[in-house]
């Protein structure tokens, strides 16, 4: 765990099963710990990282060949996490987290790649800002609602149900 009390490592994590039914035993406020800035800080991240991709990928410029593109992405990338691996973790030893890896990070790294030439495309096709954000994580919301319940035996409440309503019916009206 670092300083900031976020968990870079995920056995570290003590509620790493799950965060509705272990967050609240999990967490002792007599020993310091700050259980909500745990829970949202990585969704502050994420949220503040899209804008920040959301407003790149609709700024580059149209005669950045894509492929190039995500190479020097990539590439830069690279050496941010590098330099950030090195700040957070305890033992830096980055040959020995590559003998950890394992199918999953390779594709990741597919999943990214889609993930941005997607968003390059999408934009590129004309697409507001505004709009193709939201298209894209209203297919992803529902696509993992689904996932969730085929592949990891997630259990799909009526408010799932509603919420994946709301989201369609957003869906057509946004591309009405």
């Amino acid at each position: 765990m670092s300083e900031t009390g976020i968990y870079f490592n995920h056995k570290d994590n003590p509620a790493n099963v799950s965060p509705k039914s272990s967050f609240k035993r999990t967490f002792d406020a007599s020993k310091g710990e700050q259980p909500m800035f745990r829970y949202y800080f990585p969704v502050f991240i994420a949220v503040f990282s899209n804008i920040l991709y959301d407003i790149s990928a609709k700024s580059i410029p149209s005669d950045l060949h894509a492929m190039g593109l995500l190479v020097i992405t990539y590439i830069t990338s690279a050496v941010c996490s590098l330099i950030l691996f090195f700040i957070t973790a305890d033992e830096k030893n980055l040959f020995k987290e590559l003998k950890k890896v394992n199918w999953a990070v390779f594709v990741l790294a597919l999943g990214c790649t889609g993930i941005d030439l997607g968003y390059i495309f999408l934009f590129r096709a004309g697409w507001q800002i505004s709009l193709g954000s939201l298209v894209c994580n209203i297919g992803l919301a529902i696509s993992m609602i689904i996932v969730g319940v085929l592949f990891y035996k997630e259990k799909i409440t009526l408010s799932h149900i509603i919420g994946i309503s709301l989201c369609l019916g957003g869906f057509v009206l946004i591309n009405s």
